[in-house]
């Protein structure tokens, strides 16, 4: 049995705000035929330790967020207008993008910006660059920043 050449990158972001959390996770394949052959490659684990500044999105104590402050796009899924949220530790330069599936730059919502250490919040309007409307679907967001890269994971419904 051959392995096809092509195949779909899946990520999956998930977040713990307290300290001591653990994640256990298990890769199942379900396939619809017998013939079908699921591959796991290149699994990583990135823990990210909140920076000092990104505390000014945590507004209760041991480190849950408040309850008007929205991480990543929200809402979440998006059906016209959403808002990206999110928090630098350092001044410097800021660029986010949004991505399809397939990994293409569909829209570009800051690029190079020089934008101060904290909080942030990017308006989207479900659009791509030329103006279109994004389909449904599910779509990426990466952040490049000092901080270096996050990517998130969103839904566009209408």
């Amino acid at each position: 049995m051959s392995l096809s050449s092509s195949w779909r990158q899946l990520s999956l972001d998930y977040s713990t705000f307290w300290g001591g959390s653990t994640l256990d996770f298990v890769i199942q394949d379900r396939p619809a035929k017998t013939s079908e052959v699921f591959q796991v490659d290149a699994v990583s684990i990135v823990i990210v330790t909140p920076a000092p500044a990104a505390t000014l999105l945590y507004g209760a104590p041991g480190g849950v967020p408040a309850a008007d402050t929205r991480l990543g796009m929200s809402p979440n899924p998006l059906r016209s207008d959403a808002q990206l949220g999110f928090a630098t530790a350092r001044e410097g330069r800021v660029s986010v993008g949004i991505f399809d599936l397939e990994g293409r730059r569909v829209r570009r919502l800051l690029d190079e910006a020089l934008e101060p250490a904290g909080a942030h919040s990017l308006r989207f309007d479900g659009r791509a660059d030329g103006g279109a409307p994004l389909r449904d679907g599910v779509y990426f967001y990466q952040i490049r920043s000092a901080d270096g890269p996050r990517t998130g994971r969103f839904v566009i419904m209408k």
